[in-house]
């Protein structure tokens, strides 16, 4: 992300790709997904990780991108932590429901 813009827990930015594979994916993965859906449910949205140097991450949720601008939802450690409790939730129920005889 090339200049981001902060306002208050979204960051907005110029999204320069570095035309791996990987960086096709991402951008593919993000382009697929419904902005409106992601904001109203971040669980919808994308984990990223947002690297300024290599000591300095930050996590967000990537909610879009479009014509080359990535949008993306800072996340604190307790929002990442209840995402964390509601993933096991549901593995929980997976894992349940397949030994269920």
């Amino acid at each position: 992300m090339i200049n981001p813009m902060p306002d208050m827990w979204y960051l907005e930015g110029d999204w320069k790709s570095n035309e791996t594979s990987d960086a096709v994916r991402f951008e593919k993965s993000l382009k697929a997904l419904d902005a409106r859906q992601v904001i109203t449910d971040l669980s919808k949205g994308l984990e990223i990780i947002l690297k300024a140097s290599e000591t300095d991450n930050l996590d967000a949720i990537g909610i879009s991108l479009d014509n080359d601008k990535l949008f993306v939802r800072r996340v604190t450690k307790e929002l990442k932590e209840e995402n964390s409790k509601t993933r096991q939730n549901v593995i929980d129920r997976i894992l349940k429901f397949f030994r269920a005889e």
